[in-house]
């Protein structure tokens, strides 16, 4: 019974976290707030603070929960991951354009991250959320690193080629509710923009 009961749980915990994210999604960290999570829940507001303090409490975990499983997936696929340069850097595009198609709040989490460390009090929460997302930008500039020392890449400046294929990456997101970019599959719109972009920066 309890096994079940704490099941019953963490669903209702996902599905609030899922509710936020739609809703910073439409209208911002700001616009969040517990009352609008309440109504579209149809719970109500005490409900709800029974499994998040308030409503800095309920975007820290939000925001940790994106960050730690974005941290698994690109690690997994630029440190882990079998296949050349070129290889991992599509398997890369094609889980960010997956995420976006899937939980297009994710793509805001990605952007507005900055916003949010900018609303919350200091903390540790604070602090290891600042943590989290340092780590990506550090996990792509190294394989940029690795892809120039081993001839993969052409000799530019990381931090340039990094902000290049994330701004290109951002655009296809943006952008991706046009017809022809809705209707291709993740993994031939990957392939097509890591083709355009190995291009630009192969040697």
């Amino acid at each position: 019974m309890r096994a079940f009961s704490k099941e019953l749980y963490e669903e209702s915990k996902r599905r609030i976290l899922r509710a936020a994210l739609e809703i910073c999604a439409q209208e911002g960290f700001e616009g969040m707030t517990i009352e609008k999570l309440a109504r579209r829940l149809g719970q109500t507001k005490p409900a709800l603070y029974h499994y998040f303090k308030n409503k800095n409490d309920l975007l820290i975990h939000l925001t940790r929960q994106y960050l730690e499983q974005a941290n698994r997936e690109i690690s997994r696929i630029l440190r882990q991951g079998e296949g050349n340069h070129s290889d991992r850097l599509q398997r890369l595009l094609e889980y960010y354009i997956t995420q976006g198609r899937e939980e297009p709040g994710y793509f805001y989490l990605e952007h507005h991250i900055n916003n949010l460390l900018g609303i919350l009090p200091p903390s540790p929460e604070k602090e290891e959320i600042h943590r989290l997302s340092s780590k990506i930008p550090k996990l792509i500039m190294q394989f940029i690193e690795e892809g120039i020392a081993g001839g993969s890449f052409i000799a530019l400046d990381p931090m340039t080629m990094g902000t290049l294929i994330l701004s290109m990456l951002s655009g296809v997101l943006l952008h991706g509710g046009m017809p022809g970019i809705r209707r291709m599959p993740p993994t031939d719109l990957s392939r097509m923009v890591s083709r355009i972009i190995m291009k630009g920066v192969q040697p």
